[in-house]
């Protein structure tokens, strides 16, 4: 909040890693944003392990089904997020253009 009063106010002249919530009033107030590719939040197991969960490729895509990633990143990210649905970040050199991203589908979760 300190952030925005203060940009609104010409006492600085940017906000660096803005909070979604600043970064989007201020989007909405007609400021320019430049969002950079960011880091990921990931789930990860052991899938080496054959005792683990982790280790049964139906259970790593049920839980890749069972996610909203669309709606996080409307809704807590704001609009300012984009899902990732595979590792590689969209553009980087090793992103893989021809897999079939695996969207949100509860039934298809609960069936695998």
């Amino acid at each position: 909040m300190t952030q925005v009063i203060s940009l609104k106010a010409g006492d600085i002249n940017f906000i660096w890693d803005a909070a979604p919530a600043a970064a989007a009033q201020l989007r909405d107030a007609g400021y320019s944003l430049i969002v950079n590719v960011g880091t990921r939040q990931s789930i990860g197991g052991d899938t080496a392990n054959p005792n683990s969960i982790w280790a049964d490729q139906r259970i790593r895509e049920a839980v890749e089904y069972a996610i909203d990633k669309d709606a996080i990143c409307a809704g807590p990210g704001m609009g300012l997020y984009k899902p990732l649905y595979e590792v590689s970040l969209t553009g980087s050199s090793d992103y893989n253009t021809s897999l079939t991203p695996k969207k949100y589908d509860p039934s298809k979760a609960k069936q695998l």
